[in-house]
This record gives structure tokens, sequence and C-alpha cells, in this order.
């Protein structure tokens, strides 16, 4: 790539007659040039570019190749740039919806309005489930890269602009019911666990720092509560994926917001309060308590009792107290620790 960039400059790259050279480049080097023109919006560049019959056949016939395209197009570029790509290589694919759904999901985890409206007007269908490519993994903390629905993920957004543009611009129509038949991670709980706006070091859109509980709040209200008033198991399992993120403010606004303690979702077996002594986090371990949860979670699939589970000792240890003396000052209002009463005064 630093040849080509050395060799053809993206402001020299017009047309094939003023580049002889540009012939020779071997398609991965092409394709490297044609990434950056896309990243930086040059569209004259992008046209001529995949006019070369070598990057043309080479892209026609690497399926993973043209879906980086789109992908680097749905992130980055206009929608006149990426219609150019989807009318150029996209018709002429096998199953372009499937390249096109993953396209769709890189442009609402990036925010990109204009792109998701393009995309939606080819008909897909929001519902579908697609997870994000490798090369796009940075774009989102999430571990595991999750196979979800496009809905789903623009939820977990809690961006209230994001939200109402799908409905008053592209006509989405959230469900009424949620679906029972979707591929992937498909619980609508998982809409409680939006790690991008919780993790500091991420700059994804401009964000470089964890919100507080209350902009948490004001999110939350206002971007997913409206939409998952309709799906109740969301709330059920919703703070579990809660206790995952491992913030104990985000887990205390799904509490506030109805999030049921004891709710588990239907594709895992664990418990929150479990997870949370598991996980060592002894200040979810007290909201859960504080709003109701059951302090021995019946045990499935062989796991250890509670009070056996690694985390107890730092739970204990933060308390100052054993485990059943610890839900029964939580219950009370009261606290074994001394840092825990001064955090309790403070807030």
């Amino acid at each position: 790539m630093e040849t080509a960039h050395k060799k053809f400059g993206l402001e020299d790259l017009t047309t094939h007659d003023r580049n002889p050279g540009l012939a020779s480049l071997a398609p991965q080097d092409l394709l490297l040039i044609l990434e950056d023109a896309i990243t930086t919006g040059n569209l004259d560049v992008v046209q001529d570019l995949t006019q070369q019959p070598e990057l043309s056949t080479f892209l026609l016939q690497n399926r993973h190749g043209s879906q980086h395209v789109l992908n680097v197009a749905a992130y980055y570029s206009s929608p006149e740039l990426l219609l150019w790509l989807l009318e150029k290589f996209t018709v002429h694919l096998p199953n372009p919806v499937q390249l096109e759904t993953q396209a769709l999901h890189v442009a609402i985890e990036s925010e990109n309005l204009p792109n998701i409206k393009l995309l939606l007007s080819h008909n897909l269908d929001i519902m579908a489930s697609a997870n994000l490519p490798d090369d796009f993994k940075d774009i989102t903390p999430d571990k595991g890269n999750p196979h979800i629905p496009g809905l789903l993920r623009a939820l977990r957004r809690w961006n209230a602009d994001l939200m109402r543009f799908l409905v008053d611009d592209c006509g989405v129509r959230p469900p009424r019911k949620w679906p029972t038949h979707l591929d992937g991670l498909s619980d609508p709980g998982f809409a409680f666990a939006p790690r991008y706006i919780l993790d500091k070091n991420n700059n994804n859109n401009n964000r470089s720092r964890a919100l507080d509980i209350d902009e948490l709040r004001g999110r939350f209200n206002v971007a997913v509560k409206p939409y998952l008033v309709s799906w109740p198991e969301a709330f059920c399992s919703g703070v579990c994926f809660a206790v995952h993120t491992g913030s104990p403010a985000l887990v205390r606004v799904c509490l506030e917001a109805g999030g049921d303690p004891d709710g588990r979702p239907a594709q895992y077996p664990f418990h929150p309060l479990y997870e949370a002594v598991q996980r060592g986090k002894p200040e979810i371990v007290e909201l859960l308590l504080q709003f109701g949860a059951d302090p021995e979670p019946r045990v499935e699939y062989k796991r250890k009792e509670i009070e056996k589970l690694v985390g107890m000792k730092k739970v204990e240890e933060y308390f100052g107290v054993p485990w059943k003396e610890i839900v029964k000052s939580v219950r009370e209002g009261e606290f074994g620790h001394k840092e825990a009463k001064k955090r309790r005064r403070e807030e």
C-alpha cells in the first residue's frame, strides 16, 4: 500500500490515461487505494478505480473484498458514493441482500444516517441479524461480536436522534411484539447493555468519556424506554445484560426502569446476582439486593452455590461481614463497610 501511494497520490488518480502505470498495479494494491478514496469521500477517484478491469473483476470474484468495500463506504462515505458501489458491484453478486444487510449494520453502528436511509430504501429488513465484520470490531467494544437484529443494534446506541430518524425518516415500525424466530442474540433485553457509552477509552463518534448516571437516565428514558415498553421480556432479561457491562450506574438505571433483579435471558442460564458475585462487583451486588434480588438464586448446570463463588471474597471484604450479614444489612439499609457507609452519605 505504501508503494502504491508513493507512486500514485489520490490527487493524481483521475483517469487511466493520466496514470499509464495504474493498470500494472495488483488488484490488492488498487483495493487499498480505493479504500482510501472512499474514506476521503473522493467520488471521482472511486468511479475511476472501480472501472479499472483488474479491480472490477477482482471485486466481482471476491465476495469478501466487495463486502469490505461496501462496509467502508457505509461507515465513512456519502450516500452518493455508496450508491455507486451498490449499483456497480452488489447487483451482480449472489445474495446481495446479505451484503447490504451487513453494510446496514455498519452504518447503524457508525450512526451514518444518510447511508442508513439509503440502505433501508433497498427494502432491507431492519430485523435481520448480522454481526460486524472482523475489520470493524473496533467501532464497538463488545466482546464476541454479537450477531443481533438491526433494530436491536440501533436501540443499543441509546441515541434518540437515531431512533427518531429510523421511525420518522425511514419509516421503520418497531414490532408490537418482539419476534421469537430471529437469528443470533435476539433478546430485546440486550438493549440494556450499551457498552460503547460506558467505555472511557472508546472514541467512537467523538465520545471519549463514560456517561454519568444522570446522562444515562436521560438517554434511556428518551431513546430506549419508549420502545421497550411494548416488549416486557426486555425488562425480564435486561438486568443480566446490564450486569455484564460491569457498570453500577447502568444497572441502577435498568432497575429503576423496572428491570427484574431476578430475571434471566431465555438463551442464558445465569442469574444477575450470581454473576455480580462471580465477577466480584460489590456495588452491583448491593444494588440488586436493594431492589429485591433473591440472595440464594437457584443453581443450574452444576454451578457452585453463591457463597462459594470466587468473587465472594471480594464482596465480603468490601462490606466487612459474611454474606448472610451483607444480605440482612443491605435489606435493612445498613452497611458493614465504612467505605460503603461513606459512599451512601455522599449519595
